[in-house]
């Protein structure tokens, strides 16, 4: 149970208020809760209930409202909890922890916050103390006079609280997020001279010394009329700096940087070691050096490191420019590391003199938010102090010639070999900390690497994650990562971070952004994998190459120039944070899943021509995205969504998603149910996947019937095109299922009309389809005619996938005669065919058709009588179709592969070859010289 007094008087157990009674009720146990253990006399009771004229059978109301305020609090607060009123000789006493009580709660946190230095943390519990506040005290419960004597100790203490935080968070450096609470507060409270003083300085510090002496004329003219008073000497003094436009206004009282460097912290440092040889190497060479990468990645504690192992004679002057604000103290804060005190001089000019003749480090910490004062600042000294060296760390760059930039990356979650890597290690180090004696199970080191990854590796994230972990399961925290900067902890005393936690410097990063840098960058959140710069541009605003640019510099978005295109990705604790601050939320959605629909549309229809490995290419890479779009039409749009996961049909079965395709195949066709072009494309994929799943075969013919019902009822020539493309997709099925008179049917209609439409790939895939299922029915010589002329047409228009299936068709077509007639020699002409299919397919990055003709291949050389090849490709094929979910047995069925096939154990599919091995297999055998012998 708690008693809040901070508000209208109630008590609360859990979540549920707990009905305290009427007013007098409420009232006498405010009284007691404010005196809490303490005696309380029936006489004084009256006194506060009933200030004037108490009606004669007060006492006797008193003892009346304790015994029901006694009898309530033991109804609800349980046998052990220890809230209750007991009587003691005259008068009563409320037996309870304080800190059960609000009032008592809040000025514990208040003493606490006194004895804290640090202004960061100081302010933490400040306002987590002024968060207690949700009202004026009592209200409803007593009147104005009753609330001031019984509760204006803690008013007193509030108003002193608030004035202690505007203090901390000026010399902090927040004086343009004030001055809106400064000016109200000062006005409310005109007599608290302090509360002027606070609003006068941010006034000034914001360039805005007009205003700040009209707030001056305002104190002292209410002053006067009021009290008939002059302002105190503090503020008297205050006027005087102001309008002798003293620089040291613009210092905080946190911006005195140390001298020498901080102390190394307490706890271990792991995972830097080749980082600090490389900042040591590039300092010896270079006498500007910046270590740039994104807020939380430990570039301090990485210079603190460095700086401890140095034995240099002067220095090294560490300048902590976190905590400065103006660009103009920047040479003041130099000053005061170094030393210069000349007093006759500008402060550049004493900090000059002051290094001249000294050889020695100066650190430059946390410069992006000053980047074009510490630039020229740092031009001038490396200018006139030849012996200086100068280290900064920033999340950008200084932009100056000779310049040497030290990039930091988040700590690896994984070594080379696969092994855990340092943010792991870092991770376990701390938390081991934080829980003496704990020892991690198997379960727990798997949720580390997830929480690892998922914070990114960035060291900060690491170290506030130990701190959850000593009241929640790693498991528990990683479920509750969709609010990590809740779930995260606070950092802790002695950490060289400028920031109290993870959003802080998230935030710090993003705040030193211009408006349009944070308007494209909010817009990026959606973007799952990363993105291209066309990405960019289509959800972003007329600048986005410069913006985007902008985020790299400043290590906010991550560039990775290996690959063509550039791909670009925030860290998922930028992404949080972005999508968190996001105004408009669905809007920025809509346009991820508007660009995505886009994508989709201009690639699917690329598949079965020459840049079909392209477009698979960009939509593996676009995967994660495309996911989450389809989410977001399956909600939103559903007939864009059926459209897409429709149109991706061979992307999905190439690739290999049948199990994800499926799904979203499912939920598409059942959120759009109108009959469309849409519904036709998806009901034949999802028949597709049925049988690459090996399942119900009449589940799969239903979807084709339905499908070609569908296609079949206009004479469009998009739904003809439709119709010939889902007769072409059964015959497979049906000539896997041994029903090959349908099959070849439904083959020769495709043929047709692919022939009456013009559309050559239909004719060329029915044509392919109609001499497979020839073979099979022992047509051989048609089958192969049918086959041949698919491939001829097929590689005078530009298609690809239908010449390399009819050569694949063909070999199969071999295979099954050499069995009866010369194995040798059709196997070697059946490897020859494969090889070139199994080129198209690479080409196209078709995968599971590469499978087939690989599964084919095996059997060739066994044909060849190739004992060493034919095993170790057979093992290969089956391990990729355990990996795919397939079955070997449904591509023996799909290829109608007869013959040997080699033996299978458990050791060969063990040390199977990779994709790329068992490829090159088939084309280097392919390409032996011939001999009279088998190939080897």
């Amino acid at each position: 149970m708690e008693l809040r007094l901070l508000r209208p008087a109630t008590a609360r157990v859990g979540d549920s208020v707990v009905g305290l009674g009427p007013r007098q009720n409420r009232l006498l146990l405010a009284v007691l809760a404010c005196e809490v253990n303490r005696l309380v006399p029936v006489d004084r009771l009256v006194e506060w209930v009933w200030p004037v004229d108490p009606p004669s059978t007060a006492a006797h109301a008193i003892r009346v409202g304790v015994s029901r305020l006694r009898a309530r609090l033991a109804e609800v607060g349980g046998p052990d909890d220890e809230v209750a009123i007991s009587t003691q000789g005259p008068g009563y006493l409320l037996r309870a922890d304080p800190m059960r009580i609000d009032v008592h709660r809040f000025q514990r946190m208040i003493d606490e916050a006194r004895a804290i230095a640090d202004d960061g943390r100081r302010v933490q519990v400040l306002e987590q103390a002024l968060a207690l506040w949700t009202g004026p005290a009592l209200a409803d419960t007593a009147d104005d006079d009753v609330r001031a004597r019984l509760c204006g100790r803690f008013e007193e203490a509030r108003l002193a609280a608030v004035e202690d935080r505007f203090a901390c968070l000026l010399r902090l450096g927040h004086h343009q997020d004030l001055l809106g609470e400064l000016r109200a507060f000062a006005e409310a409270h005109p007599t608290r001279e302090s509360a002027w003083r606070h609003l006068v300085l941010a006034l000034y510090r914001c360039h805005r010394q007009s205003d700040a002496l009209a707030a001056l004329r305002q104190v002292r003219a209410h002053l006067a009329s009021e009290l008939g008073i002059d302002p105190g000497h503090e503020l008297r003094q205050l006027e005087s700096r102001v309008l002798s436009q003293d620089p040291q206004l613009l210092l905080t009282e946190s911006t005195g940087p140390t001298r020498l460097r901080p102390a190394r912290p307490l706890s271990t440092f792991l995972g830097r070691g080749k980082e600090l040889r490389v900042l040591a190497e590039t300092l010896r060479a270079r006498r500007l050096v910046t270590m740039v990468g994104p807020g939380g990645v430990g570039k301090t504690r990485l210079v603190v490191e460095h700086t401890a192992e140095r034995g240099d004679t002067n220095g090294p002057w560490f300048v902590r420019l976190a905590d400065v604000r103006q660009a103009k103290v920047v040479a003041h804060a130099v000053a005061d590391a170094v030393g210069a005190t000349d007093v006759s001089t500008s402060t550049r000019t004493s900090v000059i003199r002051a290094l001249a003749a000294r050889d020695g480090l100066l650190v430059l910490d946390n410069c992006e938010h000053l980047v074009d004062a510490v630039a020229a600042l740092a031009v001038d000294l490396l200018d006139h102090c030849p012996n200086l060296r100068i280290l900064a760390t920033s999340r950008e760059p200084l932009g100056i010639d000779g310049e040497a930039v030290v990039p930091v990356l988040p700590l690896p979650v994984y070594e080379d070999d696969g092994a855990d890597g340092p943010a792991v290690r870092l991770l376990l180090d701390r938390i081991s900390a934080a829980r003496a004696g704990w020892a991690p199970s198997a379960a727990d080191t798997v949720h580390m690497r997830q929480l690892c990854a998922a914070l990114d590796g960035l060291p900060l994230a690491m170290e506030l994650a130990a701190a959850p972990a000593t009241v929640l399961g790693l498991g528990e925290i990683v479920a509750r990562l969709d609010h990590r900067f809740t779930v995260l902890g606070s950092t802790l005393r002695g950490s060289l971070t400028s920031h109290a936690n993870l959003q802080a410097a998230i935030a710090w990063s993003v705040e030193q952004l211009s408006a349009d840098d944070r308007a494209l960058l909010t817009r990026l959140w959606p973007f799952e994998g990363g993105f291209s710069l066309e990405a960019a541009e289509a959800v972003g605003h007329g600048r986005t190459v410069e913006s985007l640019s902008t985020l790299v510099s400043r290590s906010v978005v991550t560039a990775d120039t290996t690959g063509t295109p550039t791909r670009y990705r925030l860290l998922e604790t930028i992404r949080a944070y972005c999508q968190e601050q996001d105004p408009e939320p669905a809007v920025t959605l809509e346009k991820h899943a508007r660009w995505c629909r886009e994508l989709v549309d201009e690639h699917w229809s690329h598949l079965p021509f020459a840049l079909g490995g392209h477009a698979m290419r960009v939509l593996n890479r676009e995967l994660p995205n495309i996911r989450s779009g389809v989410a977001h039409d399956l909600e939103h749009a559903p007939r864009a969504a059926l459209r897409a996961v429709g149109r991706l049909d061979w992307f999905w079965i190439r690739s290999g998603h049948f199990a994800e395709a499926s799904r979203l195949l499912d939920a598409a066709l059942a959120a759009e149910r109108e009959p469309s072009l849409d519904r036709v494309q998806a009901l034949t994929a999802r028949a597709n996947l049925l049988l690459g799943l090996d399942a119900d075969p009449p589940e799969a013919f239903a979807r084709y019937a339905e499908a070609i019902a569908l296609s079949g009822a206009s004479d469009e020539l998009d739904y003809r095109v439709a119709h010939g493309r889902a007769l072409f997709m059964s015959a497979f099925g049906l000539r896997a299922f041994g029903r090959f008179d349908e099959a070849l049917a439904a083959s020769a209609r495709t043929v047709e009309i692919g022939r009456e439409t013009g559309v050559s790939w239909v004719t060329t895939s029915g044509l392919a389809n109609l001499g497979a299922s020839l073979v099979v029915l022992g047509r051989v010589d048609e089958g192969e005619s049918a086959l041949v002329e698919a491939a001829a047409i097929a590689e005078r228009d530009g298609a690809w996938w239908p010449p390399a299936y009819a050569q694949m068709t063909l070999a199969q077509s071999l295979l099954r005669r050499a069995a009866e007639t010369d194995p040798v020699a059709l196997g070697r002409q059946a490897l020859d065919l494969l090889r070139t299919a199994v080129r198209w397919f690479a080409q196209l990055e078709d995968r599971i058709t590469t499978l087939a003709a690989l599964n084919s291949a095996a059997a060739a050389f066994a044909h060849v009588g190739d004992e060493a090849t034919a095993p170790r490709l057979a093992a290969g094929v089956r391990r990729q179709c355990d990996d795919f979910g397939l079955t070997v047995e449904f591509l023996e069925r799909w290829t109608a592969i007869t013959g040997p096939m080699p033996a299978l154990d458990h050791a060969a599919v063990g040390a199977a070859p990779t994709w790329a091995e068992m490829v090159e297999l088939l084309l280097v055998h392919a390409e032996l010289p011939r001999g009279d012998g088998p190939a080897s």
